[in-house]
């Protein structure tokens, strides 16, 4: 188990967490609408890192009855040092962050650590670390390269084709759906989340990190079925990847 010392600083109260107590305070102060009206407010609008913690604590609360009915033993869970070290550094993580990406990314990844055993892997570390120090716009990328066509169908986006395309009977998924560069796709279904001008960057980042191979180019062509992402990214997104049914 970590050491108390050893975990990272809570993250500091925002702006708005300033104000929630500020008016706290103001409303004690008034002897007419104290007590009752401190309670209405603090029901009211909670602090915004309260409801953080508490939305985040309900999801590992899921996470681990998913767990329970995909039959693993969640006592045993309890007792192993490596599964609460996972759950505190995700718990970290989340904290850090009101991206509903990157919180849903954390408890998927309990919950893989949990289902397969590797919660005390180094790489199952790296892998959390890796979800706090990339932005949503790095994941959904990187789920685009893992798997162009999956991550289409997901977003009822058809695998984009032009009409008599040469390589359409050999490596589309239909007659009608045939490879697409790598630019034209991204245009379509991340152009809103990853401008231009950060395209190159998180590109890059991904490179730099074994994610993607580095021959893979923006005008590399999207083959349905191929992946572009590295045998180490295809990986990392299986583990931030909801678990299939039960």
């Amino acid at each position: 188990m970590k050491d108390p010392k050893d975990l990272p600083p809570p993250p500091k109260a925002t702006g708005a967490d300033t104000l929630h107590a500020v008016v706290r305070t103001g409303i004690g102060a008034v002897p007419v609408v104290g007590g009752p009206a401190l309670e209405m407010l603090a029901r009211l609008f909670s602090s915004p890192l309260e409801r953080r913690r508490e939305s985040w604590f309900e999801s590992v609360h899921a996470a681990i009855v998913d767990l329970q009915t995909r039959g693993v033993d969640v006592c045993g869970l309890k007792d192993n040092d490596d599964f609460c070290d996972l759950v505190l550094d995700a718990t970290g993580a989340a904290m850090r962050t009101h991206r509903e990406e990157k919180r849903q990314a954390l408890r998927n990844a309990i919950t893989n650590a949990g289902l397969r055993g590797t919660v005390g892997e180094t790489k199952s570390r790296v892998f959390l670390r890796l979800i706090d120090e990339l932005d949503v716009h790095h994941l959904l990328l990187l789920q685009l390269l893992a798997d162009p066509a999956a991550y289409l169908k997901a977003r009822d986006v058809p695998f984009p084709a032009p009409a008599g395309d040469p390589y359409t009977e050999r490596d589309a998924l239909t007659a009608h759906q045939s490879p697409r560069s790598l630019l034209s796709i991204m245009a379509n279904v991340l152009g809103d989340v990853l401008p231009d001008d950060l395209r190159d960057i998180a590109f890059d980042d991904l490179v730099r990190r074994g994610m993607v191979d580095r021959e893979t180019r923006f005008g590399t062509l999207c083959y349905a079925g191929k992946t572009l992402a590295s045998p180490l990214g295809c990986e990392f997104v299986r583990f931030i990847a909801e678990p299939p049914p039960a």
